[in-house]
């Protein structure tokens, strides 16, 4: 599919390339084809455990980290996209994911009102609310300065 796209199209966002098309040196080579390409994950925490309750299906924080780290040893435009904001440590997470994403794009939970029993039901009661989400915010901010890395936030 991606090679019949690379040679109709010069331009490239893939938010969530699979697995196992990272792990493929032929993968990697069509990604190089396109005249500009972007590759990212969504990895909203640093906390596997927490990223198991809200991501059942996603592959391991670890694994979505190395795959980064390969596109992007590639000469490949990466991005980590944290969010929405789920609980964990944001200093670890930037610590993580500083040598494997270009930038990063940042935005909170929006469906609040949708998930709040879920959130409480996993004993997450402070992490639902306007609170949590500016200061790990903040916080994010404050790490990704630090390290002088690119990011963006929608919220």
């Amino acid at each position: 599919m991606l090679k019949a796209y690379s040679t109709n199209q010069k331009s490239l966002i893939i938010a969530s390339i699979p697995i196992p098309a990272v792990k493929s040196i032929a993968g990697i080579a069509i990604l190089q084809e396109f005249e500009h390409v972007e590759a990212g994950f969504t990895i909203s925490t640093d906390d596997e455990s927490v990223a198991r309750q809200f991501e059942p299906g996603a592959p391991p924080i670890k694994q979505r980290i190395a795959a980064l780290k390969k596109i992007r040893s590639a000469g490949i435009e990466t991005f980590a996209f944290i969010g929405p904001i789920l609980p964990g440590n944001p200093q670890n997470l930037i610590r993580y994911l500083e040598d494997a994403a270009d930038r990063m794009l940042i935005d909170r939970m929006n469906y609040v009102n949708t998930i709040k029993s879920i959130y409480r039901k996993l004993g997450f009661q402070r992490e639902i609310e306007d609170r949590y989400f500016d200061e790990t915010r903040d916080r994010l901010i404050i790490e990704l300065n630090r390290r002088g890395m690119q990011y963006q936030v929608f919220f």
